[in-house]
């Protein structure tokens, strides 16, 4: 298990490899840039000898920032955390988090911050690799029930292009996540996602351009999605809605500027086009606090009318925290 350190400074990098000398667990390798790294990465991927990485901790330069969306197409980077070291600006944290970075440490590095995020960004590779086993298990069974049953399980759950859950699935998850909010009185948060001018897209490209387009914005929100609770559906009306379990309207903001900035450097390829349709989407957050004696059917009234608003109807709700628009 191996630790990338990638900073232009020689001195930076030898700083930060003895601050992590306790982690006695983890090799910590050093490169003076990312695509550096990920030049070693692929040549010991082709030699059969893959490295296996827990997690990056990236120094900002401009050319670290232009490879650091490549860090996601590396399989084996795919859900590897990055820590972003960079001097202790908004700007800075929110340009990081909206290229994938899972934390930020500030420049000058001290020492306790740096052993506290890192050991919080090797927890969340251990969730994610024991997320990803939970759902390969799962996976399994359900083929092997589906297998079984001539496929009903499968068609009954989940949405047919995009893979992601159907409205009456998604039903049942989202109820099952906002009551365990209600006991424990936990934030949770839902993203409604939907491609922009999807109407006019279909008409202008053709409906198996659009279907493409939504295969392509769900393949993105799967990316983003990295906790087990969390989970998608594809709406009636052709949008997705997220659920971010134990997440308050900043963290699932966040989720929501990644997603939309994932989507924007898409381009679709199709043969009759020279050059493909870009994408973009829109994005609504809607947080909230349960509560024991609220009601989920209001619940589900709340996302319907945020998402089509009717201001002739009473949400009935006392428990919205924020709701957050983000246009693409």
């Amino acid at each position: 298990m191996a630790i990338l350190i990638i900073d232009d400074s020689e001195e930076t990098r030898l700083d930060i490899a003895a601050k992590l000398a306790g982690l006695a667990y983890c090799d910590s390798l050093s490169f003076a840039s990312l695509p550096a790294a990920l030049e070693l990465i692929e040549e010991r991927a082709a030699a059969g000898t893959p490295l296996n990485v827990e997690l990056i901790l990236l120094s900002t330069t401009s050319e670290n920032w232009s490879s650091l969306r490549e860090v996601r197409t590396v399989h084996n980077l795919k859900d590897t955390p990055v820590i972003v070291l960079a001097e202790p600006t908004p700007a800075a944290q929110k340009f990081a988090f909206s290229l994938g970075a899972a934390d930020f440490v500030a420049k000058p590095v001290d020492k306790f911050q740096l052993l506290i995020r890192v050991r919080n960004g090797l927890r969340w590779r251990l969730e994610i690799e024991r997320r990803m086993a939970r759902e390969k298990e799962l996976m399994a069974t359900l083929h092997a029930l589906s297998e079984s049953a001539s496929g009903p399980l499968r068609q009954s759950t989940l949405d047919t292009l995009t893979g992601a859950l159907n409205i009456e699935a998604f039903e049942r998850c989202i109820e099952r996540e906002w009551r365990r909010a209600a006991r424990n009185r936990s934030p949770m948060s839902v993203v409604l996602v939907k491609l922009k001018g999807e109407t006019s897209f279909g008409q202008t490209y053709g409906l198996k351009l659009r279907d493409k387009a939504l295969q392509s914005v769900a393949s993105v929100i799967g990316d983003a999605l990295n906790r087990p609770g969390d989970a998608v559906a594809r709406s009636l009306d052709r949008g997705f809605i997220i659920v971010l379990p134990e997440t308050p309207s900043a963290g699932a903001a966040l989720v929501a500027d990644r997603i939309r900035s994932q989507v924007e450097g898409l381009r679709l390829s199709d043969q009759e086009l020279e050059v493909g349709p870009a994408l973009s989407i829109e994005t609504e957050v809607l947080a909230m606090t349960p509560h024991r004696q609220g009601s989920f059917s209001e619940f589900l009234k709340v996302i319907e009318t945020t998402w089509r608003p009717e201001p002739e109807l009473d949400r009935g709700i006392d428990s919205v925290d924020a709701v957050i628009k983000r246009a693409g």
